[in-house]
């Protein structure tokens, strides 16, 4: 699979305010948790898309917010959210609480009542792994204005043949190459959250104490090749 991000998805904007981009590379000071490793979180759900269940990819102690949105141009699939709604309308909080719920779910947010994408926030620099088990089908840069900000990594999930999950602003571990088996249940590192503060305007930071870096996620269909 060939996939390369040459746009940004709705939820982030381009920065016009700021000075020169500086070297991706550099990204800035880190939190000084952030540089401590996380290591894997314990499974939990975080959305489904018929049989493809994902799963919160950082440890839940360095999530700042959980934030589902639209996409803007792209064929993402919605989503069906795990867990409490922060931000529902009364009406909607009434018919949870009789439809009931979990408290070993997480809490999130909906930006325009959209459910296509969601953003996991965390630090740059935090660890993350994988929401989904399956195999390595794509690793290709992520490009903003012209220049790579990290990668898009797209996995197939075990079972589902027909969709593709693709996670973008992250740096892939070293390790991680396409035709990778990854595992949710004995979290596989993917790598760490990119610093893209410097070029993007991030709206999961209106739910965060920071810039709002994030893990972006998305379920579309696989693509087909033609038989003649």
């Amino acid at each position: 699979m060939v996939l390369i991000a040459t746009s940004v998805t709705l939820g982030s904007a381009l920065r016009d305010d700021g000075p020169a981009v500086p070297d991706p590379a550099g990204g800035g000071p880190a939190p000084a948790a952030a540089l401590i490793p996380s290591g894997p979180p314990v499974p939990l759900k975080l959305a489904s898309r018929g049989s493809v269940v994902l799963y919160v990819p950082i440890a839940a102690a360095r999530v700042t917010a959980i934030d589902y949105h639209t996409v803007d141009g792209a064929r993402a699939l919605d989503l069906t959210p795990s867990g409490r709604l922060l931000n529902a309308s009364l009406l909607d909080r009434l018919e949870r609480q009789v439809i009931g719920g979990t408290a070993a779910t997480p809490s999130y947010y909906e930006s325009g009542g959209s459910t296509q994408s969601v953003d996991v926030g965390a630090a740059a620099g935090t660890q993350l792994y994988a929401p989904v088990t399956g195999v390595v089908v794509g690793i290709t840069p992520y490009v903003v204005s012209g220049r790579a900000w990290g990668s898009v990594v797209s996995v197939q999930p075990l079972g589902d043949p027909t969709v593709v999950v693709v996670l973008s602003n992250l740096a892939p571990d070293p390790s991680l190459r396409v035709g990778s088996d990854i595992s949710a249940q004995t979290p596989t590192l993917l790598g760490t959250v990119v610093d893209l503060s410097p070029v993007l305007k991030m709206d999961i930071a209106q739910y965060t104490a920071d810039a709002g870096n994030h893990v972006h996620i998305e379920v579309r269909p696989a693509e087909v090749l033609a038989i003649p």
